[in-house]
């Protein structure tokens, strides 16, 4: 096997192996990017955290790192405009709600006018009916009114007596 440095260098492998078995490591050097000894203590990352639109790096000594993230920033946005349309569309649905309910109460009240239209139908047959009734009542009532005639006498030549006016 042939490692290659960052530097494009061929690093050869010892014979020693790391403390946890078996794993060949580089030759021993000098502290550097391809050597296995360790450099001087650095700076370690201990976590990351999102703070608004950034990303944040909580580094083990000094001061943490802060990065803006455009991505995070459109991702906030987005969500924003995700939030504003669910709005829209909970306030839609009450409308279409109240649309719906008042589309009800319409169909209802018509069934209710139908129904009285009808019973008004049947009332005016009946009101029909009963005039046609009266009108003969009334009919009957003025020949028991009215006496008929009162025949003349056979043996009377002479003209009814009639009252002067």
């Amino acid at each position: 096997m042939i490692l290659v440095g960052s530097d494009g260098e061929r690093i050869d492998l010892g014979t020693e192996s790391t403390p946890s078995g078996g794993v060949l490591v580089p030759l021993e050097g000098p502290p550097g990017k391809d050597s296995t000894v360790p450099g001087p203590p650095g700076r370690n990352v201990d976590g990351i955290t999102l703070s608004g639109d950034n990303l944040v790096f909580d580094m083990s000594q000094g001061a943490d790192i802060t990065v803006a993230v455009p991505a995070i920033t459109e991702a906030n946005e987005a969500a924003g405009r995700a939030e504003d349309a669910a709005d829209a569309a909970v306030q839609t649905a009450a409308g279409i709600q109240d649309v719906a309910s008042d589309a009800a109460q319409v169909a209802e009240d018509r069934l209710a006018v139908e129904s009285a239209a009808s019973a008004v139908a049947t009332d005016r047959q009946t009101v029909s009916d009963a005039r046609g009734v009266v009108v003969t009542a009334k009919g009957d009532v003025e020949q028991i009114k009215t006496p008929p005639p009162a025949p003349p006498d056979p043996g009377s030549t002479a003209a009814p007596h009639r009252a002067p006016a």
